[in-house]
Order: C-alpha cells, then sequence, then structure tokens
C-alpha cells in the first residue's frame, strides 16, 4: 500500500514515535511518503520518502502532489489548526475527485473544533461544561461597515456580569498564541481603546483549576482514549505549555475520570472524528470543563503513546489499512512516564541522558514561534519515584529546572 503522510511544523516534534513506525511499515510492506513544509526532515526521522513543500501550499496543489506519487491512501499529521483546516479540504477533494480516502476528518467537523465560540456551541448543546464566554466581534469594535456607537459598553456590562478574571481568546488560533489574561476594568478598557482586536475573539471566564488533556484516536465509530495526561503549573496564567512537567497516566481516583473518557468518546462520535483529537481541559469543585477541542495531534502524542503502549503514529497507520476496527480495542499498558523541559543541556548530555533505560527520549524541539528547547521523557514506578529521580538528575547534571521538581512536589499534595 502506498500511504501519503501530510505535515505542517518541524518534524522533530514527532520524536521518536513517527520514526518508531519503521518496523510495522517494513512488516506490513507498505510504501511511505511525507509531503512536509516546516523545517529539516531525513531518513532517521522518517522511515521513507519525503517531499518538502511551501508553507503556504495551496489545497489543489497538495493534492495534484499526492495524486502524482499515486498515493492510495493520506494521513493527516498536521498541526496547527490552520494547517488541520488545510488538510480537511484535501480529504474533500481526493475523495471527490480522485477516490483516495485520507484519514482527517470533515470540513464541518474540523471547522467546529478549529473556531473556539463553535466549539463551545457544540459542547453546550451536548450538555457538557463549558465556562462562561461571549463573542468580540473584530468588525463592530473597529467600527468597519455598520457602527454600533454602544457596543463597547455591551461588552463592559457583559464581563462586569460574567466577573473577573477573564481570558481573552483568538478565535481561530492555536497554540495558546494571542491569550490574555485580564483582572480588572481598567485592563479590559485599554485593551479595547489602545490596541483593539483586528479580528474576532473569544472572551471567557477564567478559571483557577487543574489542567488535563486527553486524547482520542480512532475512526468509522471506532474510537479509543488515550491515558489522561496532568498538566502541571504552579501558575495557571503562564500561558506556554511547553514549559510545564506532564505527565500519565493520571489515575486519582476522587476524579470521575470514567464519566471524563464516555464524554470525550461521545464527542469523537458526534463529530465523526477521522484520526485524532486532543481536548484540553480543567478541573474545578468536582467537574471537568471542556476548553478546546485540537482537530489533529498534540503536544501531548508522544507522551501519551510513550505511557499506554500505542503509538499514535501506528494507530493513524491501522486506520488507514482498515485495521483500526480490530486494534482498537487492545488494552493500555499504561506505565507512568514525565515529560520535562531541560535546562544547561548540550548535545553531548543529551545523547548521555538517551543512553539510561528509564529514559525514554530525549528531544530538541523547534517551536512556532522560534523558540528551542530540549525535553525529556522519564519513566517512573509512580510519581513519588519520578520526583527521587528529578533529584537525583539535577544532583549529577543540573539539568531539570527548578520549577519543574516544584510542579510535580505540588501535584502530589
Amino acid at each position: 500500500m502506498r500511504i501519503a503522510f501530510t505535515r505542517s511544523v518541524d518534524i522533530g516534534q514527532a520524536q521518536p514515535f513517527l520514526r518508531y513506525i519503521s518496523k510495522y511499515v517494513q512488516k506490513n510492506e507498505h510504501q511511505i511518503k511525507l509531503f512536509y513544509t516546516d523545517g529539516e526532515c531525513n531518513e532517521e526521522m522518517f522511515p521513507g520518502e519525503m517531499e518538502k513543500v511551501p508553507a503556504d501550499v495551496s489545497c489543489e496543489t497538495l493534492v495534484e502532489k499526492i495524486v502524482d506519487w499515486k498515493a492510495d491512501v493520506v494521513i493527516s499529521i498536521s498541526l496547527p489548526d490552520d494547517n488541520s483546516l488545510r488538510d480537511a479540504c484535501v480529504k474533500e477533494i481526493l475523495m471527490e475527485k480522485h477516490q483516495i480516502p485520507m484519514i482527517m476528518h470533515s470540513m464541518e467537523a474540523t471547522a467546529i473544533m478549529c473556531n473556539k465560540w463553535e466549539t463551545k456551541g457544540f459542547l453546550r448543546n451536548l450538555g457538557y461544561a463549558v465556562t462562561d464566554g461571549f463573542l468580540i466581534h473584530g468588525d463592530l469594535i473597529n467600527d468597519r461597515g455598520i457602527r454600533y456607537h454602544s457596543y463597547r459598553d455591551f461588552i463592559f456590562h457583559k464581563v462586569q456580569k460574567m466577573g473577573f478574571p477573564i481570558i481573552v481568546k483568538p478565535l481561530w488560533d492555536s497554540m495558546s498564541c494571542g491569550i490574555q489574561i485580564m483582572d480588572t476594568v481598567e485592563e479590559l478598557r485599554d485593551y479595547l481603546t489602545t490596541n483593539p482586536p483586528t479580528a474576532d475573539v473569544l472572551v471567557e471566564q477564567f478559571i483557577e483549576g487543574e489542567l488535563f488533556g486527553i486524547e482520542v484516536l480512532g475512526c468509522d465509530g471506532n474510537y479509543r482514549c488515550q491515558p489522561l495526561v496532568r498538566k502541571c503549573s504552579n501558575s495557571v496564567r503562564n500561558l506556554f505549555p511547553f514549559d510545564h512537567l506532564r505527565f500519565a497516566p493520571f489515575t486519582h481516583e476522587s476524579y470521575p475520570i470514567q464519566e471524563l473518557e464516555e464524554m470525550v468518546l461521545n464527542i469523537a462520535s458526534k463529530l465523526e472524528v477521522s484520526g485524532s483529537i486532543d481536548v484540553e481541559l480543567i478541573y474545578k469543585d468536582g467537574i471537568f470543563y471542556i476548553i478546546e477541542i485540537n482537530p489533529r495531534i498534540s503536544g501531548m502524542t508522544n507522551l501519551s503513546s510513550a505511557v499506554s503502549g500505542h503509538n499514535a503514529f501506528q494507530c493513524l497507520l491501522e486506520m488507514a489499512e482498515g485495521e483500526w476496527v480490530n486494534k482498537h480495542r487492545l488494552p493500555k499498558q499504561d506505565r507512568f512516564v514525565a515529560e520535562f523541559p531541560l535546562e544547561n543541556i548540550t548535545p553531548a548530555t543529551a545523547e548521555r541522558m538517551r543512553n539510561r533505560d528509564d529514559v525514554v527520549y530525549v528531544s530538541f524541539n523547534r517551536y512556532h514561534d522560534g523558540r528551542t528547547q530540549y525535553k525529556m521523557m522519564l519513566s517512573a514506578v509512580d510519581a513519588e519515584d519520578c520526583f527521587f529521580k528529578l533529584m537525583g538528575l539535577n544532583e549529577e547534571n543540573k539539568i531539570v529546572p527548578i520549577h519543574i521538581i516544584e510542579e510535580l512536589r505540588s501535584s502530589m499534595t
């Protein structure tokens, strides 16, 4: 079978689990090719052919390249959300014009997940918990077209009724880009008058709670949850997600985890998901509030794969083959793994760390905003064992940021 992959964002962020599909590909005698837009790629990172395409490649051009390669099926592993929407369009064109299937959601479902206001309405209609919020229209706040002289007064009244603090999010953006937290009317007034948003934004009640995420994989009505991931932070106001500790599986008996899994599986079914989605949550006072749904693989994909023993990229291949219906109920292994950034580390130190038996991987990542970062995935018996391992790493090498150790300590209390 000839299987094409589409990818945006540096392929290094998909390591090591993307390259781990090599044995599976060889065993099943597949030919695979990666069409990617960002960063560099080589045979160590992807076990097949590869072709770099422009970052602004059109859907039609990408379809032409896939068809010219004579793909039997296509898999989307693109992010962030704008590239997910591109791939959803590619899926529609491939199927309608060339009868080539693609593991990707429909355009309608993808648009619901990309647009935070649409996501909120979709979830509210299903009866699931979301935070209070409303939409600020960029046209009205900037007096484009029809003028609403009292529109700012309307916004102030809505916010004061909802209560501070609030969080303001670009409607279509992702990866925590453009998000602001405001505590006072003065901050809101400055935001609306000095530098008003040029496009629509979502205003929501800001909840100080515990952050979680869970990935759902599947297609054609057959879905499974990856382990629940706890996202630690001593301040939920630090909005760059990769600066913090994450670990899984989170299994605390006092949390309604079974109900949560049933909820996200139903969401996947209602959206007729094809591939992967990442559900972001905040837990407060016994309730899991859904913050957003990412229509794609995510920053949790590698961690989730390491914990469950089910490589998400191989799962996508199984969906492309039509084998997923026989594989999606296989049990999870659920070993404890923590993922966290490193500091004061050289390439030589990173390579030495990779040789440890308890290190799943040490990666070098280049993010969408140009930042670079080393990260480690470390296996342990449980959180307490992980804590002592982190302390040991710092005694030997001083590579674990102090705030990471404190985040783990806080999560254990």
